[in-house]
């Protein structure tokens, strides 16, 4: 492996940062929605990269990943775009719904064969059996504070409260792919602490951002947005450093 392949992973992180801040803070980029998307293609050919350049025997695993992050960008397109070209805030539910909703078990499926590669008796032991206390325990905060409201919200049709709800779960059929990650015995390198950070950042910004909007109090906050963009940067990372492998 070169020498410059080892320090790819720095240097993406390191661009998109400065394009994460222009965005946030400095006009004309901020709240530019081709900026946004174009970080969030960036995080998808960062982790393709990472897969062309490093081979890693779990491919698979990370093309999986590759997908979720390439329909969280398309969700993006259409979000960001659709304001501009037809002049109306995105309906609810629509389109771009489907996308985001479609990122999480897409994710969780190549996080969990990562976990088979990782540790081939990832289904028996103590690792499992953690992953489901944990798992199970922060879920009844998401359900407490994300999902029962819906549930009980009498002003929502059907629809509109199934994808509701279907946001907050995600998360947690992510999480739960997360912690069984975290607690296998797979070996604990740069790429491994670089997903989990990744993971992380989404589940904690989807989490703020659902409570802002049960308040009522989201107004396109920016800051939210650099958290998004985060996830996708901390992702393309842990697929360039080479400890991926």
């Amino acid at each position: 492996m070169s020498t410059r392949s080892r320090h790819y992973w720095w240097l993406y992180l390191a661009v998109g940062s400065i394009l994460c801040g222009l965005y946030v803070f400095k006009a004309p980029f901020q709240g530019s929605g081709p900026v946004i998307n174009g970080l969030g293609l960036y995080g998808v050919i960062g982790v393709v990269g990472g897969i062309r350049v490093h081979k890693p025997k779990a491919a698979v695993a990370w093309w999986f990943m590759a997908a979720g992050l390439l329909l969280f960008f398309l969700g993006d397109v259409y979000t960001y775009s659709y304001p501009k070209l037809f002049h109306a805030d995105v309906p609810f539910p629509s389109p771009g719904d489907a996308m985001y909703i479609g990122v999480y078990p897409v994710l969780m499926v190549g996080l969990l064969l990562l976990v088979r590669r990782r540790n081939q008796r990832a289904s028996h032991g103590p690792g499992v059996i953690d992953s489901v206390i944990m798992s199970v325990g922060l879920s009844l905060v998401s359900f407490l504070f994300l999902i029962a409201p819906y549930i009980h919200d009498a002003s929502l049709s059907f629809v509109p409260k199934a994808v509701s709800i279907a946001y907050p779960t995600g998360d947690l059929i992510l999480l739960a792919a997360a912690i069984r990650l975290a607690v296998d015995a797979g070996k604990r390198r740069p790429s491994f602490y670089l997903l989990i950070a990744s993971i992380v950042t989404l589940l904690l910004t989807d989490f703020i951002y659902g409570i802002l909007i049960l308040n009522g109090t989201y107004n396109h906050q920016l800051w939210l947005d650099a958290g998004w963009i985060f996830f996708y940067l901390l992702w393309g990372a842990a697929a360039l450093h080479p400890s991926m492998v």
